[in-house]
């Protein structure tokens, strides 16, 4: 089965998005299955309650009980990927490779949102996810980023996930879908 995690800017679209959820949703555990991530989790656990929805037609409701409620339905029945030791080891290399390759060009990002960020990249690459999905293309994305992932995972001998932008998820969420049940098998 293919093995996905989502990082959080996902939920947020998810969120805004109440039908493709339900359709993500629908197709989670019988095509594919969404990692869990308690870092991803207590990111969104951080929502401030006074944030409410500005607009469609749930405005006015509170942002965190639509990001949590988006994360239950995809994740559920599925592992929950652990925030260990090593996951902090992996993630805490990263950091240092991403430093000295974004110093290079003075584009280096500040440590904290950046080092949860690899945390989630660790904890999936330590689970062999197949995927990993995210609207974060700043930081998550960033070429240098996706260089210390690569370097340190092979020192690591770990397989690092193939990144998906949402947009890209969303715009061939059925071609994947028909992909990974064989729908459009001749």
């Amino acid at each position: 089965m293919i093995t996905m995690v989502f990082d959080s800017s996902v939920y947020g679209e998810l969120a805004l998005d109440w039908s493709f959820l339900n359709e993500v949703s629908g197709h989670v555990n019988a095509s594919f299955a969404v990692f869990g991530s308690e870092v991803v989790e207590g990111e969104l656990q951080n929502t401030p309650d006074s944030k409410k929805i500005k607009e469609g037609k749930f405005k006015g409701m509170s942002l965190k009980v639509f990001l949590t409620t988006a994360y239950k339905l995809v994740t559920r029945r599925s592992e929950t990927l652990s925030k260990t030791d090593l996951v902090e080891i992996v993630a805490a290399r990263y950091y240092v490779f991403y430093s000295k390759e974004a110093a290079k060009t003075g584009l280096a990002k500040k440590e904290g949102k950046l080092l949860n960020d690899f945390r989630i990249v660790a904890s999936a690459s330590l689970a062999g996810a197949g995927f990993l999905v995210t609207a974060d293309s700043s930081s998550m994305l960033n070429a240098d980023a996706v260089k210390a992932y690569k370097v340190v995972n092979g020192v690591f001998q770990l397989k690092t996930p193939v990144f998906l932008a949402y947009s890209d998820f969303k715009r061939k969420f059925s071609e994947i879908v028909d992909e990974l049940t064989g729908e459009n098998d001749e």
